[in-house]
């Protein structure tokens, strides 16, 4: 067993993001307090209505306007989603746009252990900086303040999609709007949900390994996360 033993197939989480979107649009969550992330997503939406998911990749990359620490913020995150490649990679951006800087960028990622790279690398991770997207460098935002040639440390965390992502920029960004949204039932709905597809078989992973006798000094939880 590894600690992505039975993570769901890359066509149903592409399928799944899918839904979340259709979801989204047709509750209109965003509408009235966050109008261009609204229109953003339904564009993602319209743009993949009838897509085969098992021939097709999943990607978003939408930017839109909160305010962070009293200021108002340009967001950006994004989804890449292959399959056979094993590429499943979501990233959350913070702008200054006066200055067009990027000043935060995370990226969570899976990571299959069959890919190798320098050094071991958790298979499912947060990772701070990172380079920046061809869209990024078109908008003019500079990534100077990024260190990105710094790919390391790679974190281990829990995995992610869009719903929950999207759930993180509203709790943590928040205000009455964002509050209103992500105590909404409905919303609450769609967060449980993904969290039974995404996060169940995760800690059951780990509870099945720290409750195993392969779980010792020389098998750790720290080995597990790596896929070893």
């Amino acid at each position: 067993m590894k600690i992505n033993t039975q993570y769901p197939p890359f066509t149903d989480f592409k399928k799944n993001e899918f839904k979340t979107l259709e979801y989204i649009q047709a509750r209109g969550f965003f509408n009235s307090s966050f109008q261009d992330l609204a229109t953003n997503l339904y564009n993602s939406y319209s743009s993949y209505k009838g897509v085969d998911f098992s021939e097709n990749s999943f990607k978003i990359h939408i930017s839109f306007h909160m305010v962070v620490e009293k200021q108002i913020h340009k967001v950006i995150l994004g989804a890449n989603i292959i399959g056979e490649e094993g590429i499943n990679s979501y990233f959350l951006a913070l702008c200054d746009e006066q200055e067009q800087q990027l000043i935060r960028k995370f990226h969570f990622d899976y990571a299959l252990p069959e890919i190798t790279t320098n050094q071991r690398v958790p298979i499912f991770h947060l990772q701070y900086g990172g380079k920046s997207t061809q869209e990024m460098l078109d908008d003019g935002l500079e990534d100077t303040k990024l260190d990105n040639w710094l790919s390391i440390p790679r974190l281990s965390f829990a995995p992610m999609n869009l719903a929950l992502l999207l759930d993180m920029i509203l709790c943590e960004f928040t205000n009455n709007d964002a509050v209103q949204i992500h105590e909404a039932p409905e919303w609450r709905d769609l967060i449980y949900k993904n969290e039974k597809f995404l996060y169940e078989q995760y800690f059951n992973n780990l509870h099945s390994h720290m409750n195993s006798l392969r779980h010792n000094k020389k098998y750790l939880i720290r080995d597990f996360h790596y896929g070893q």
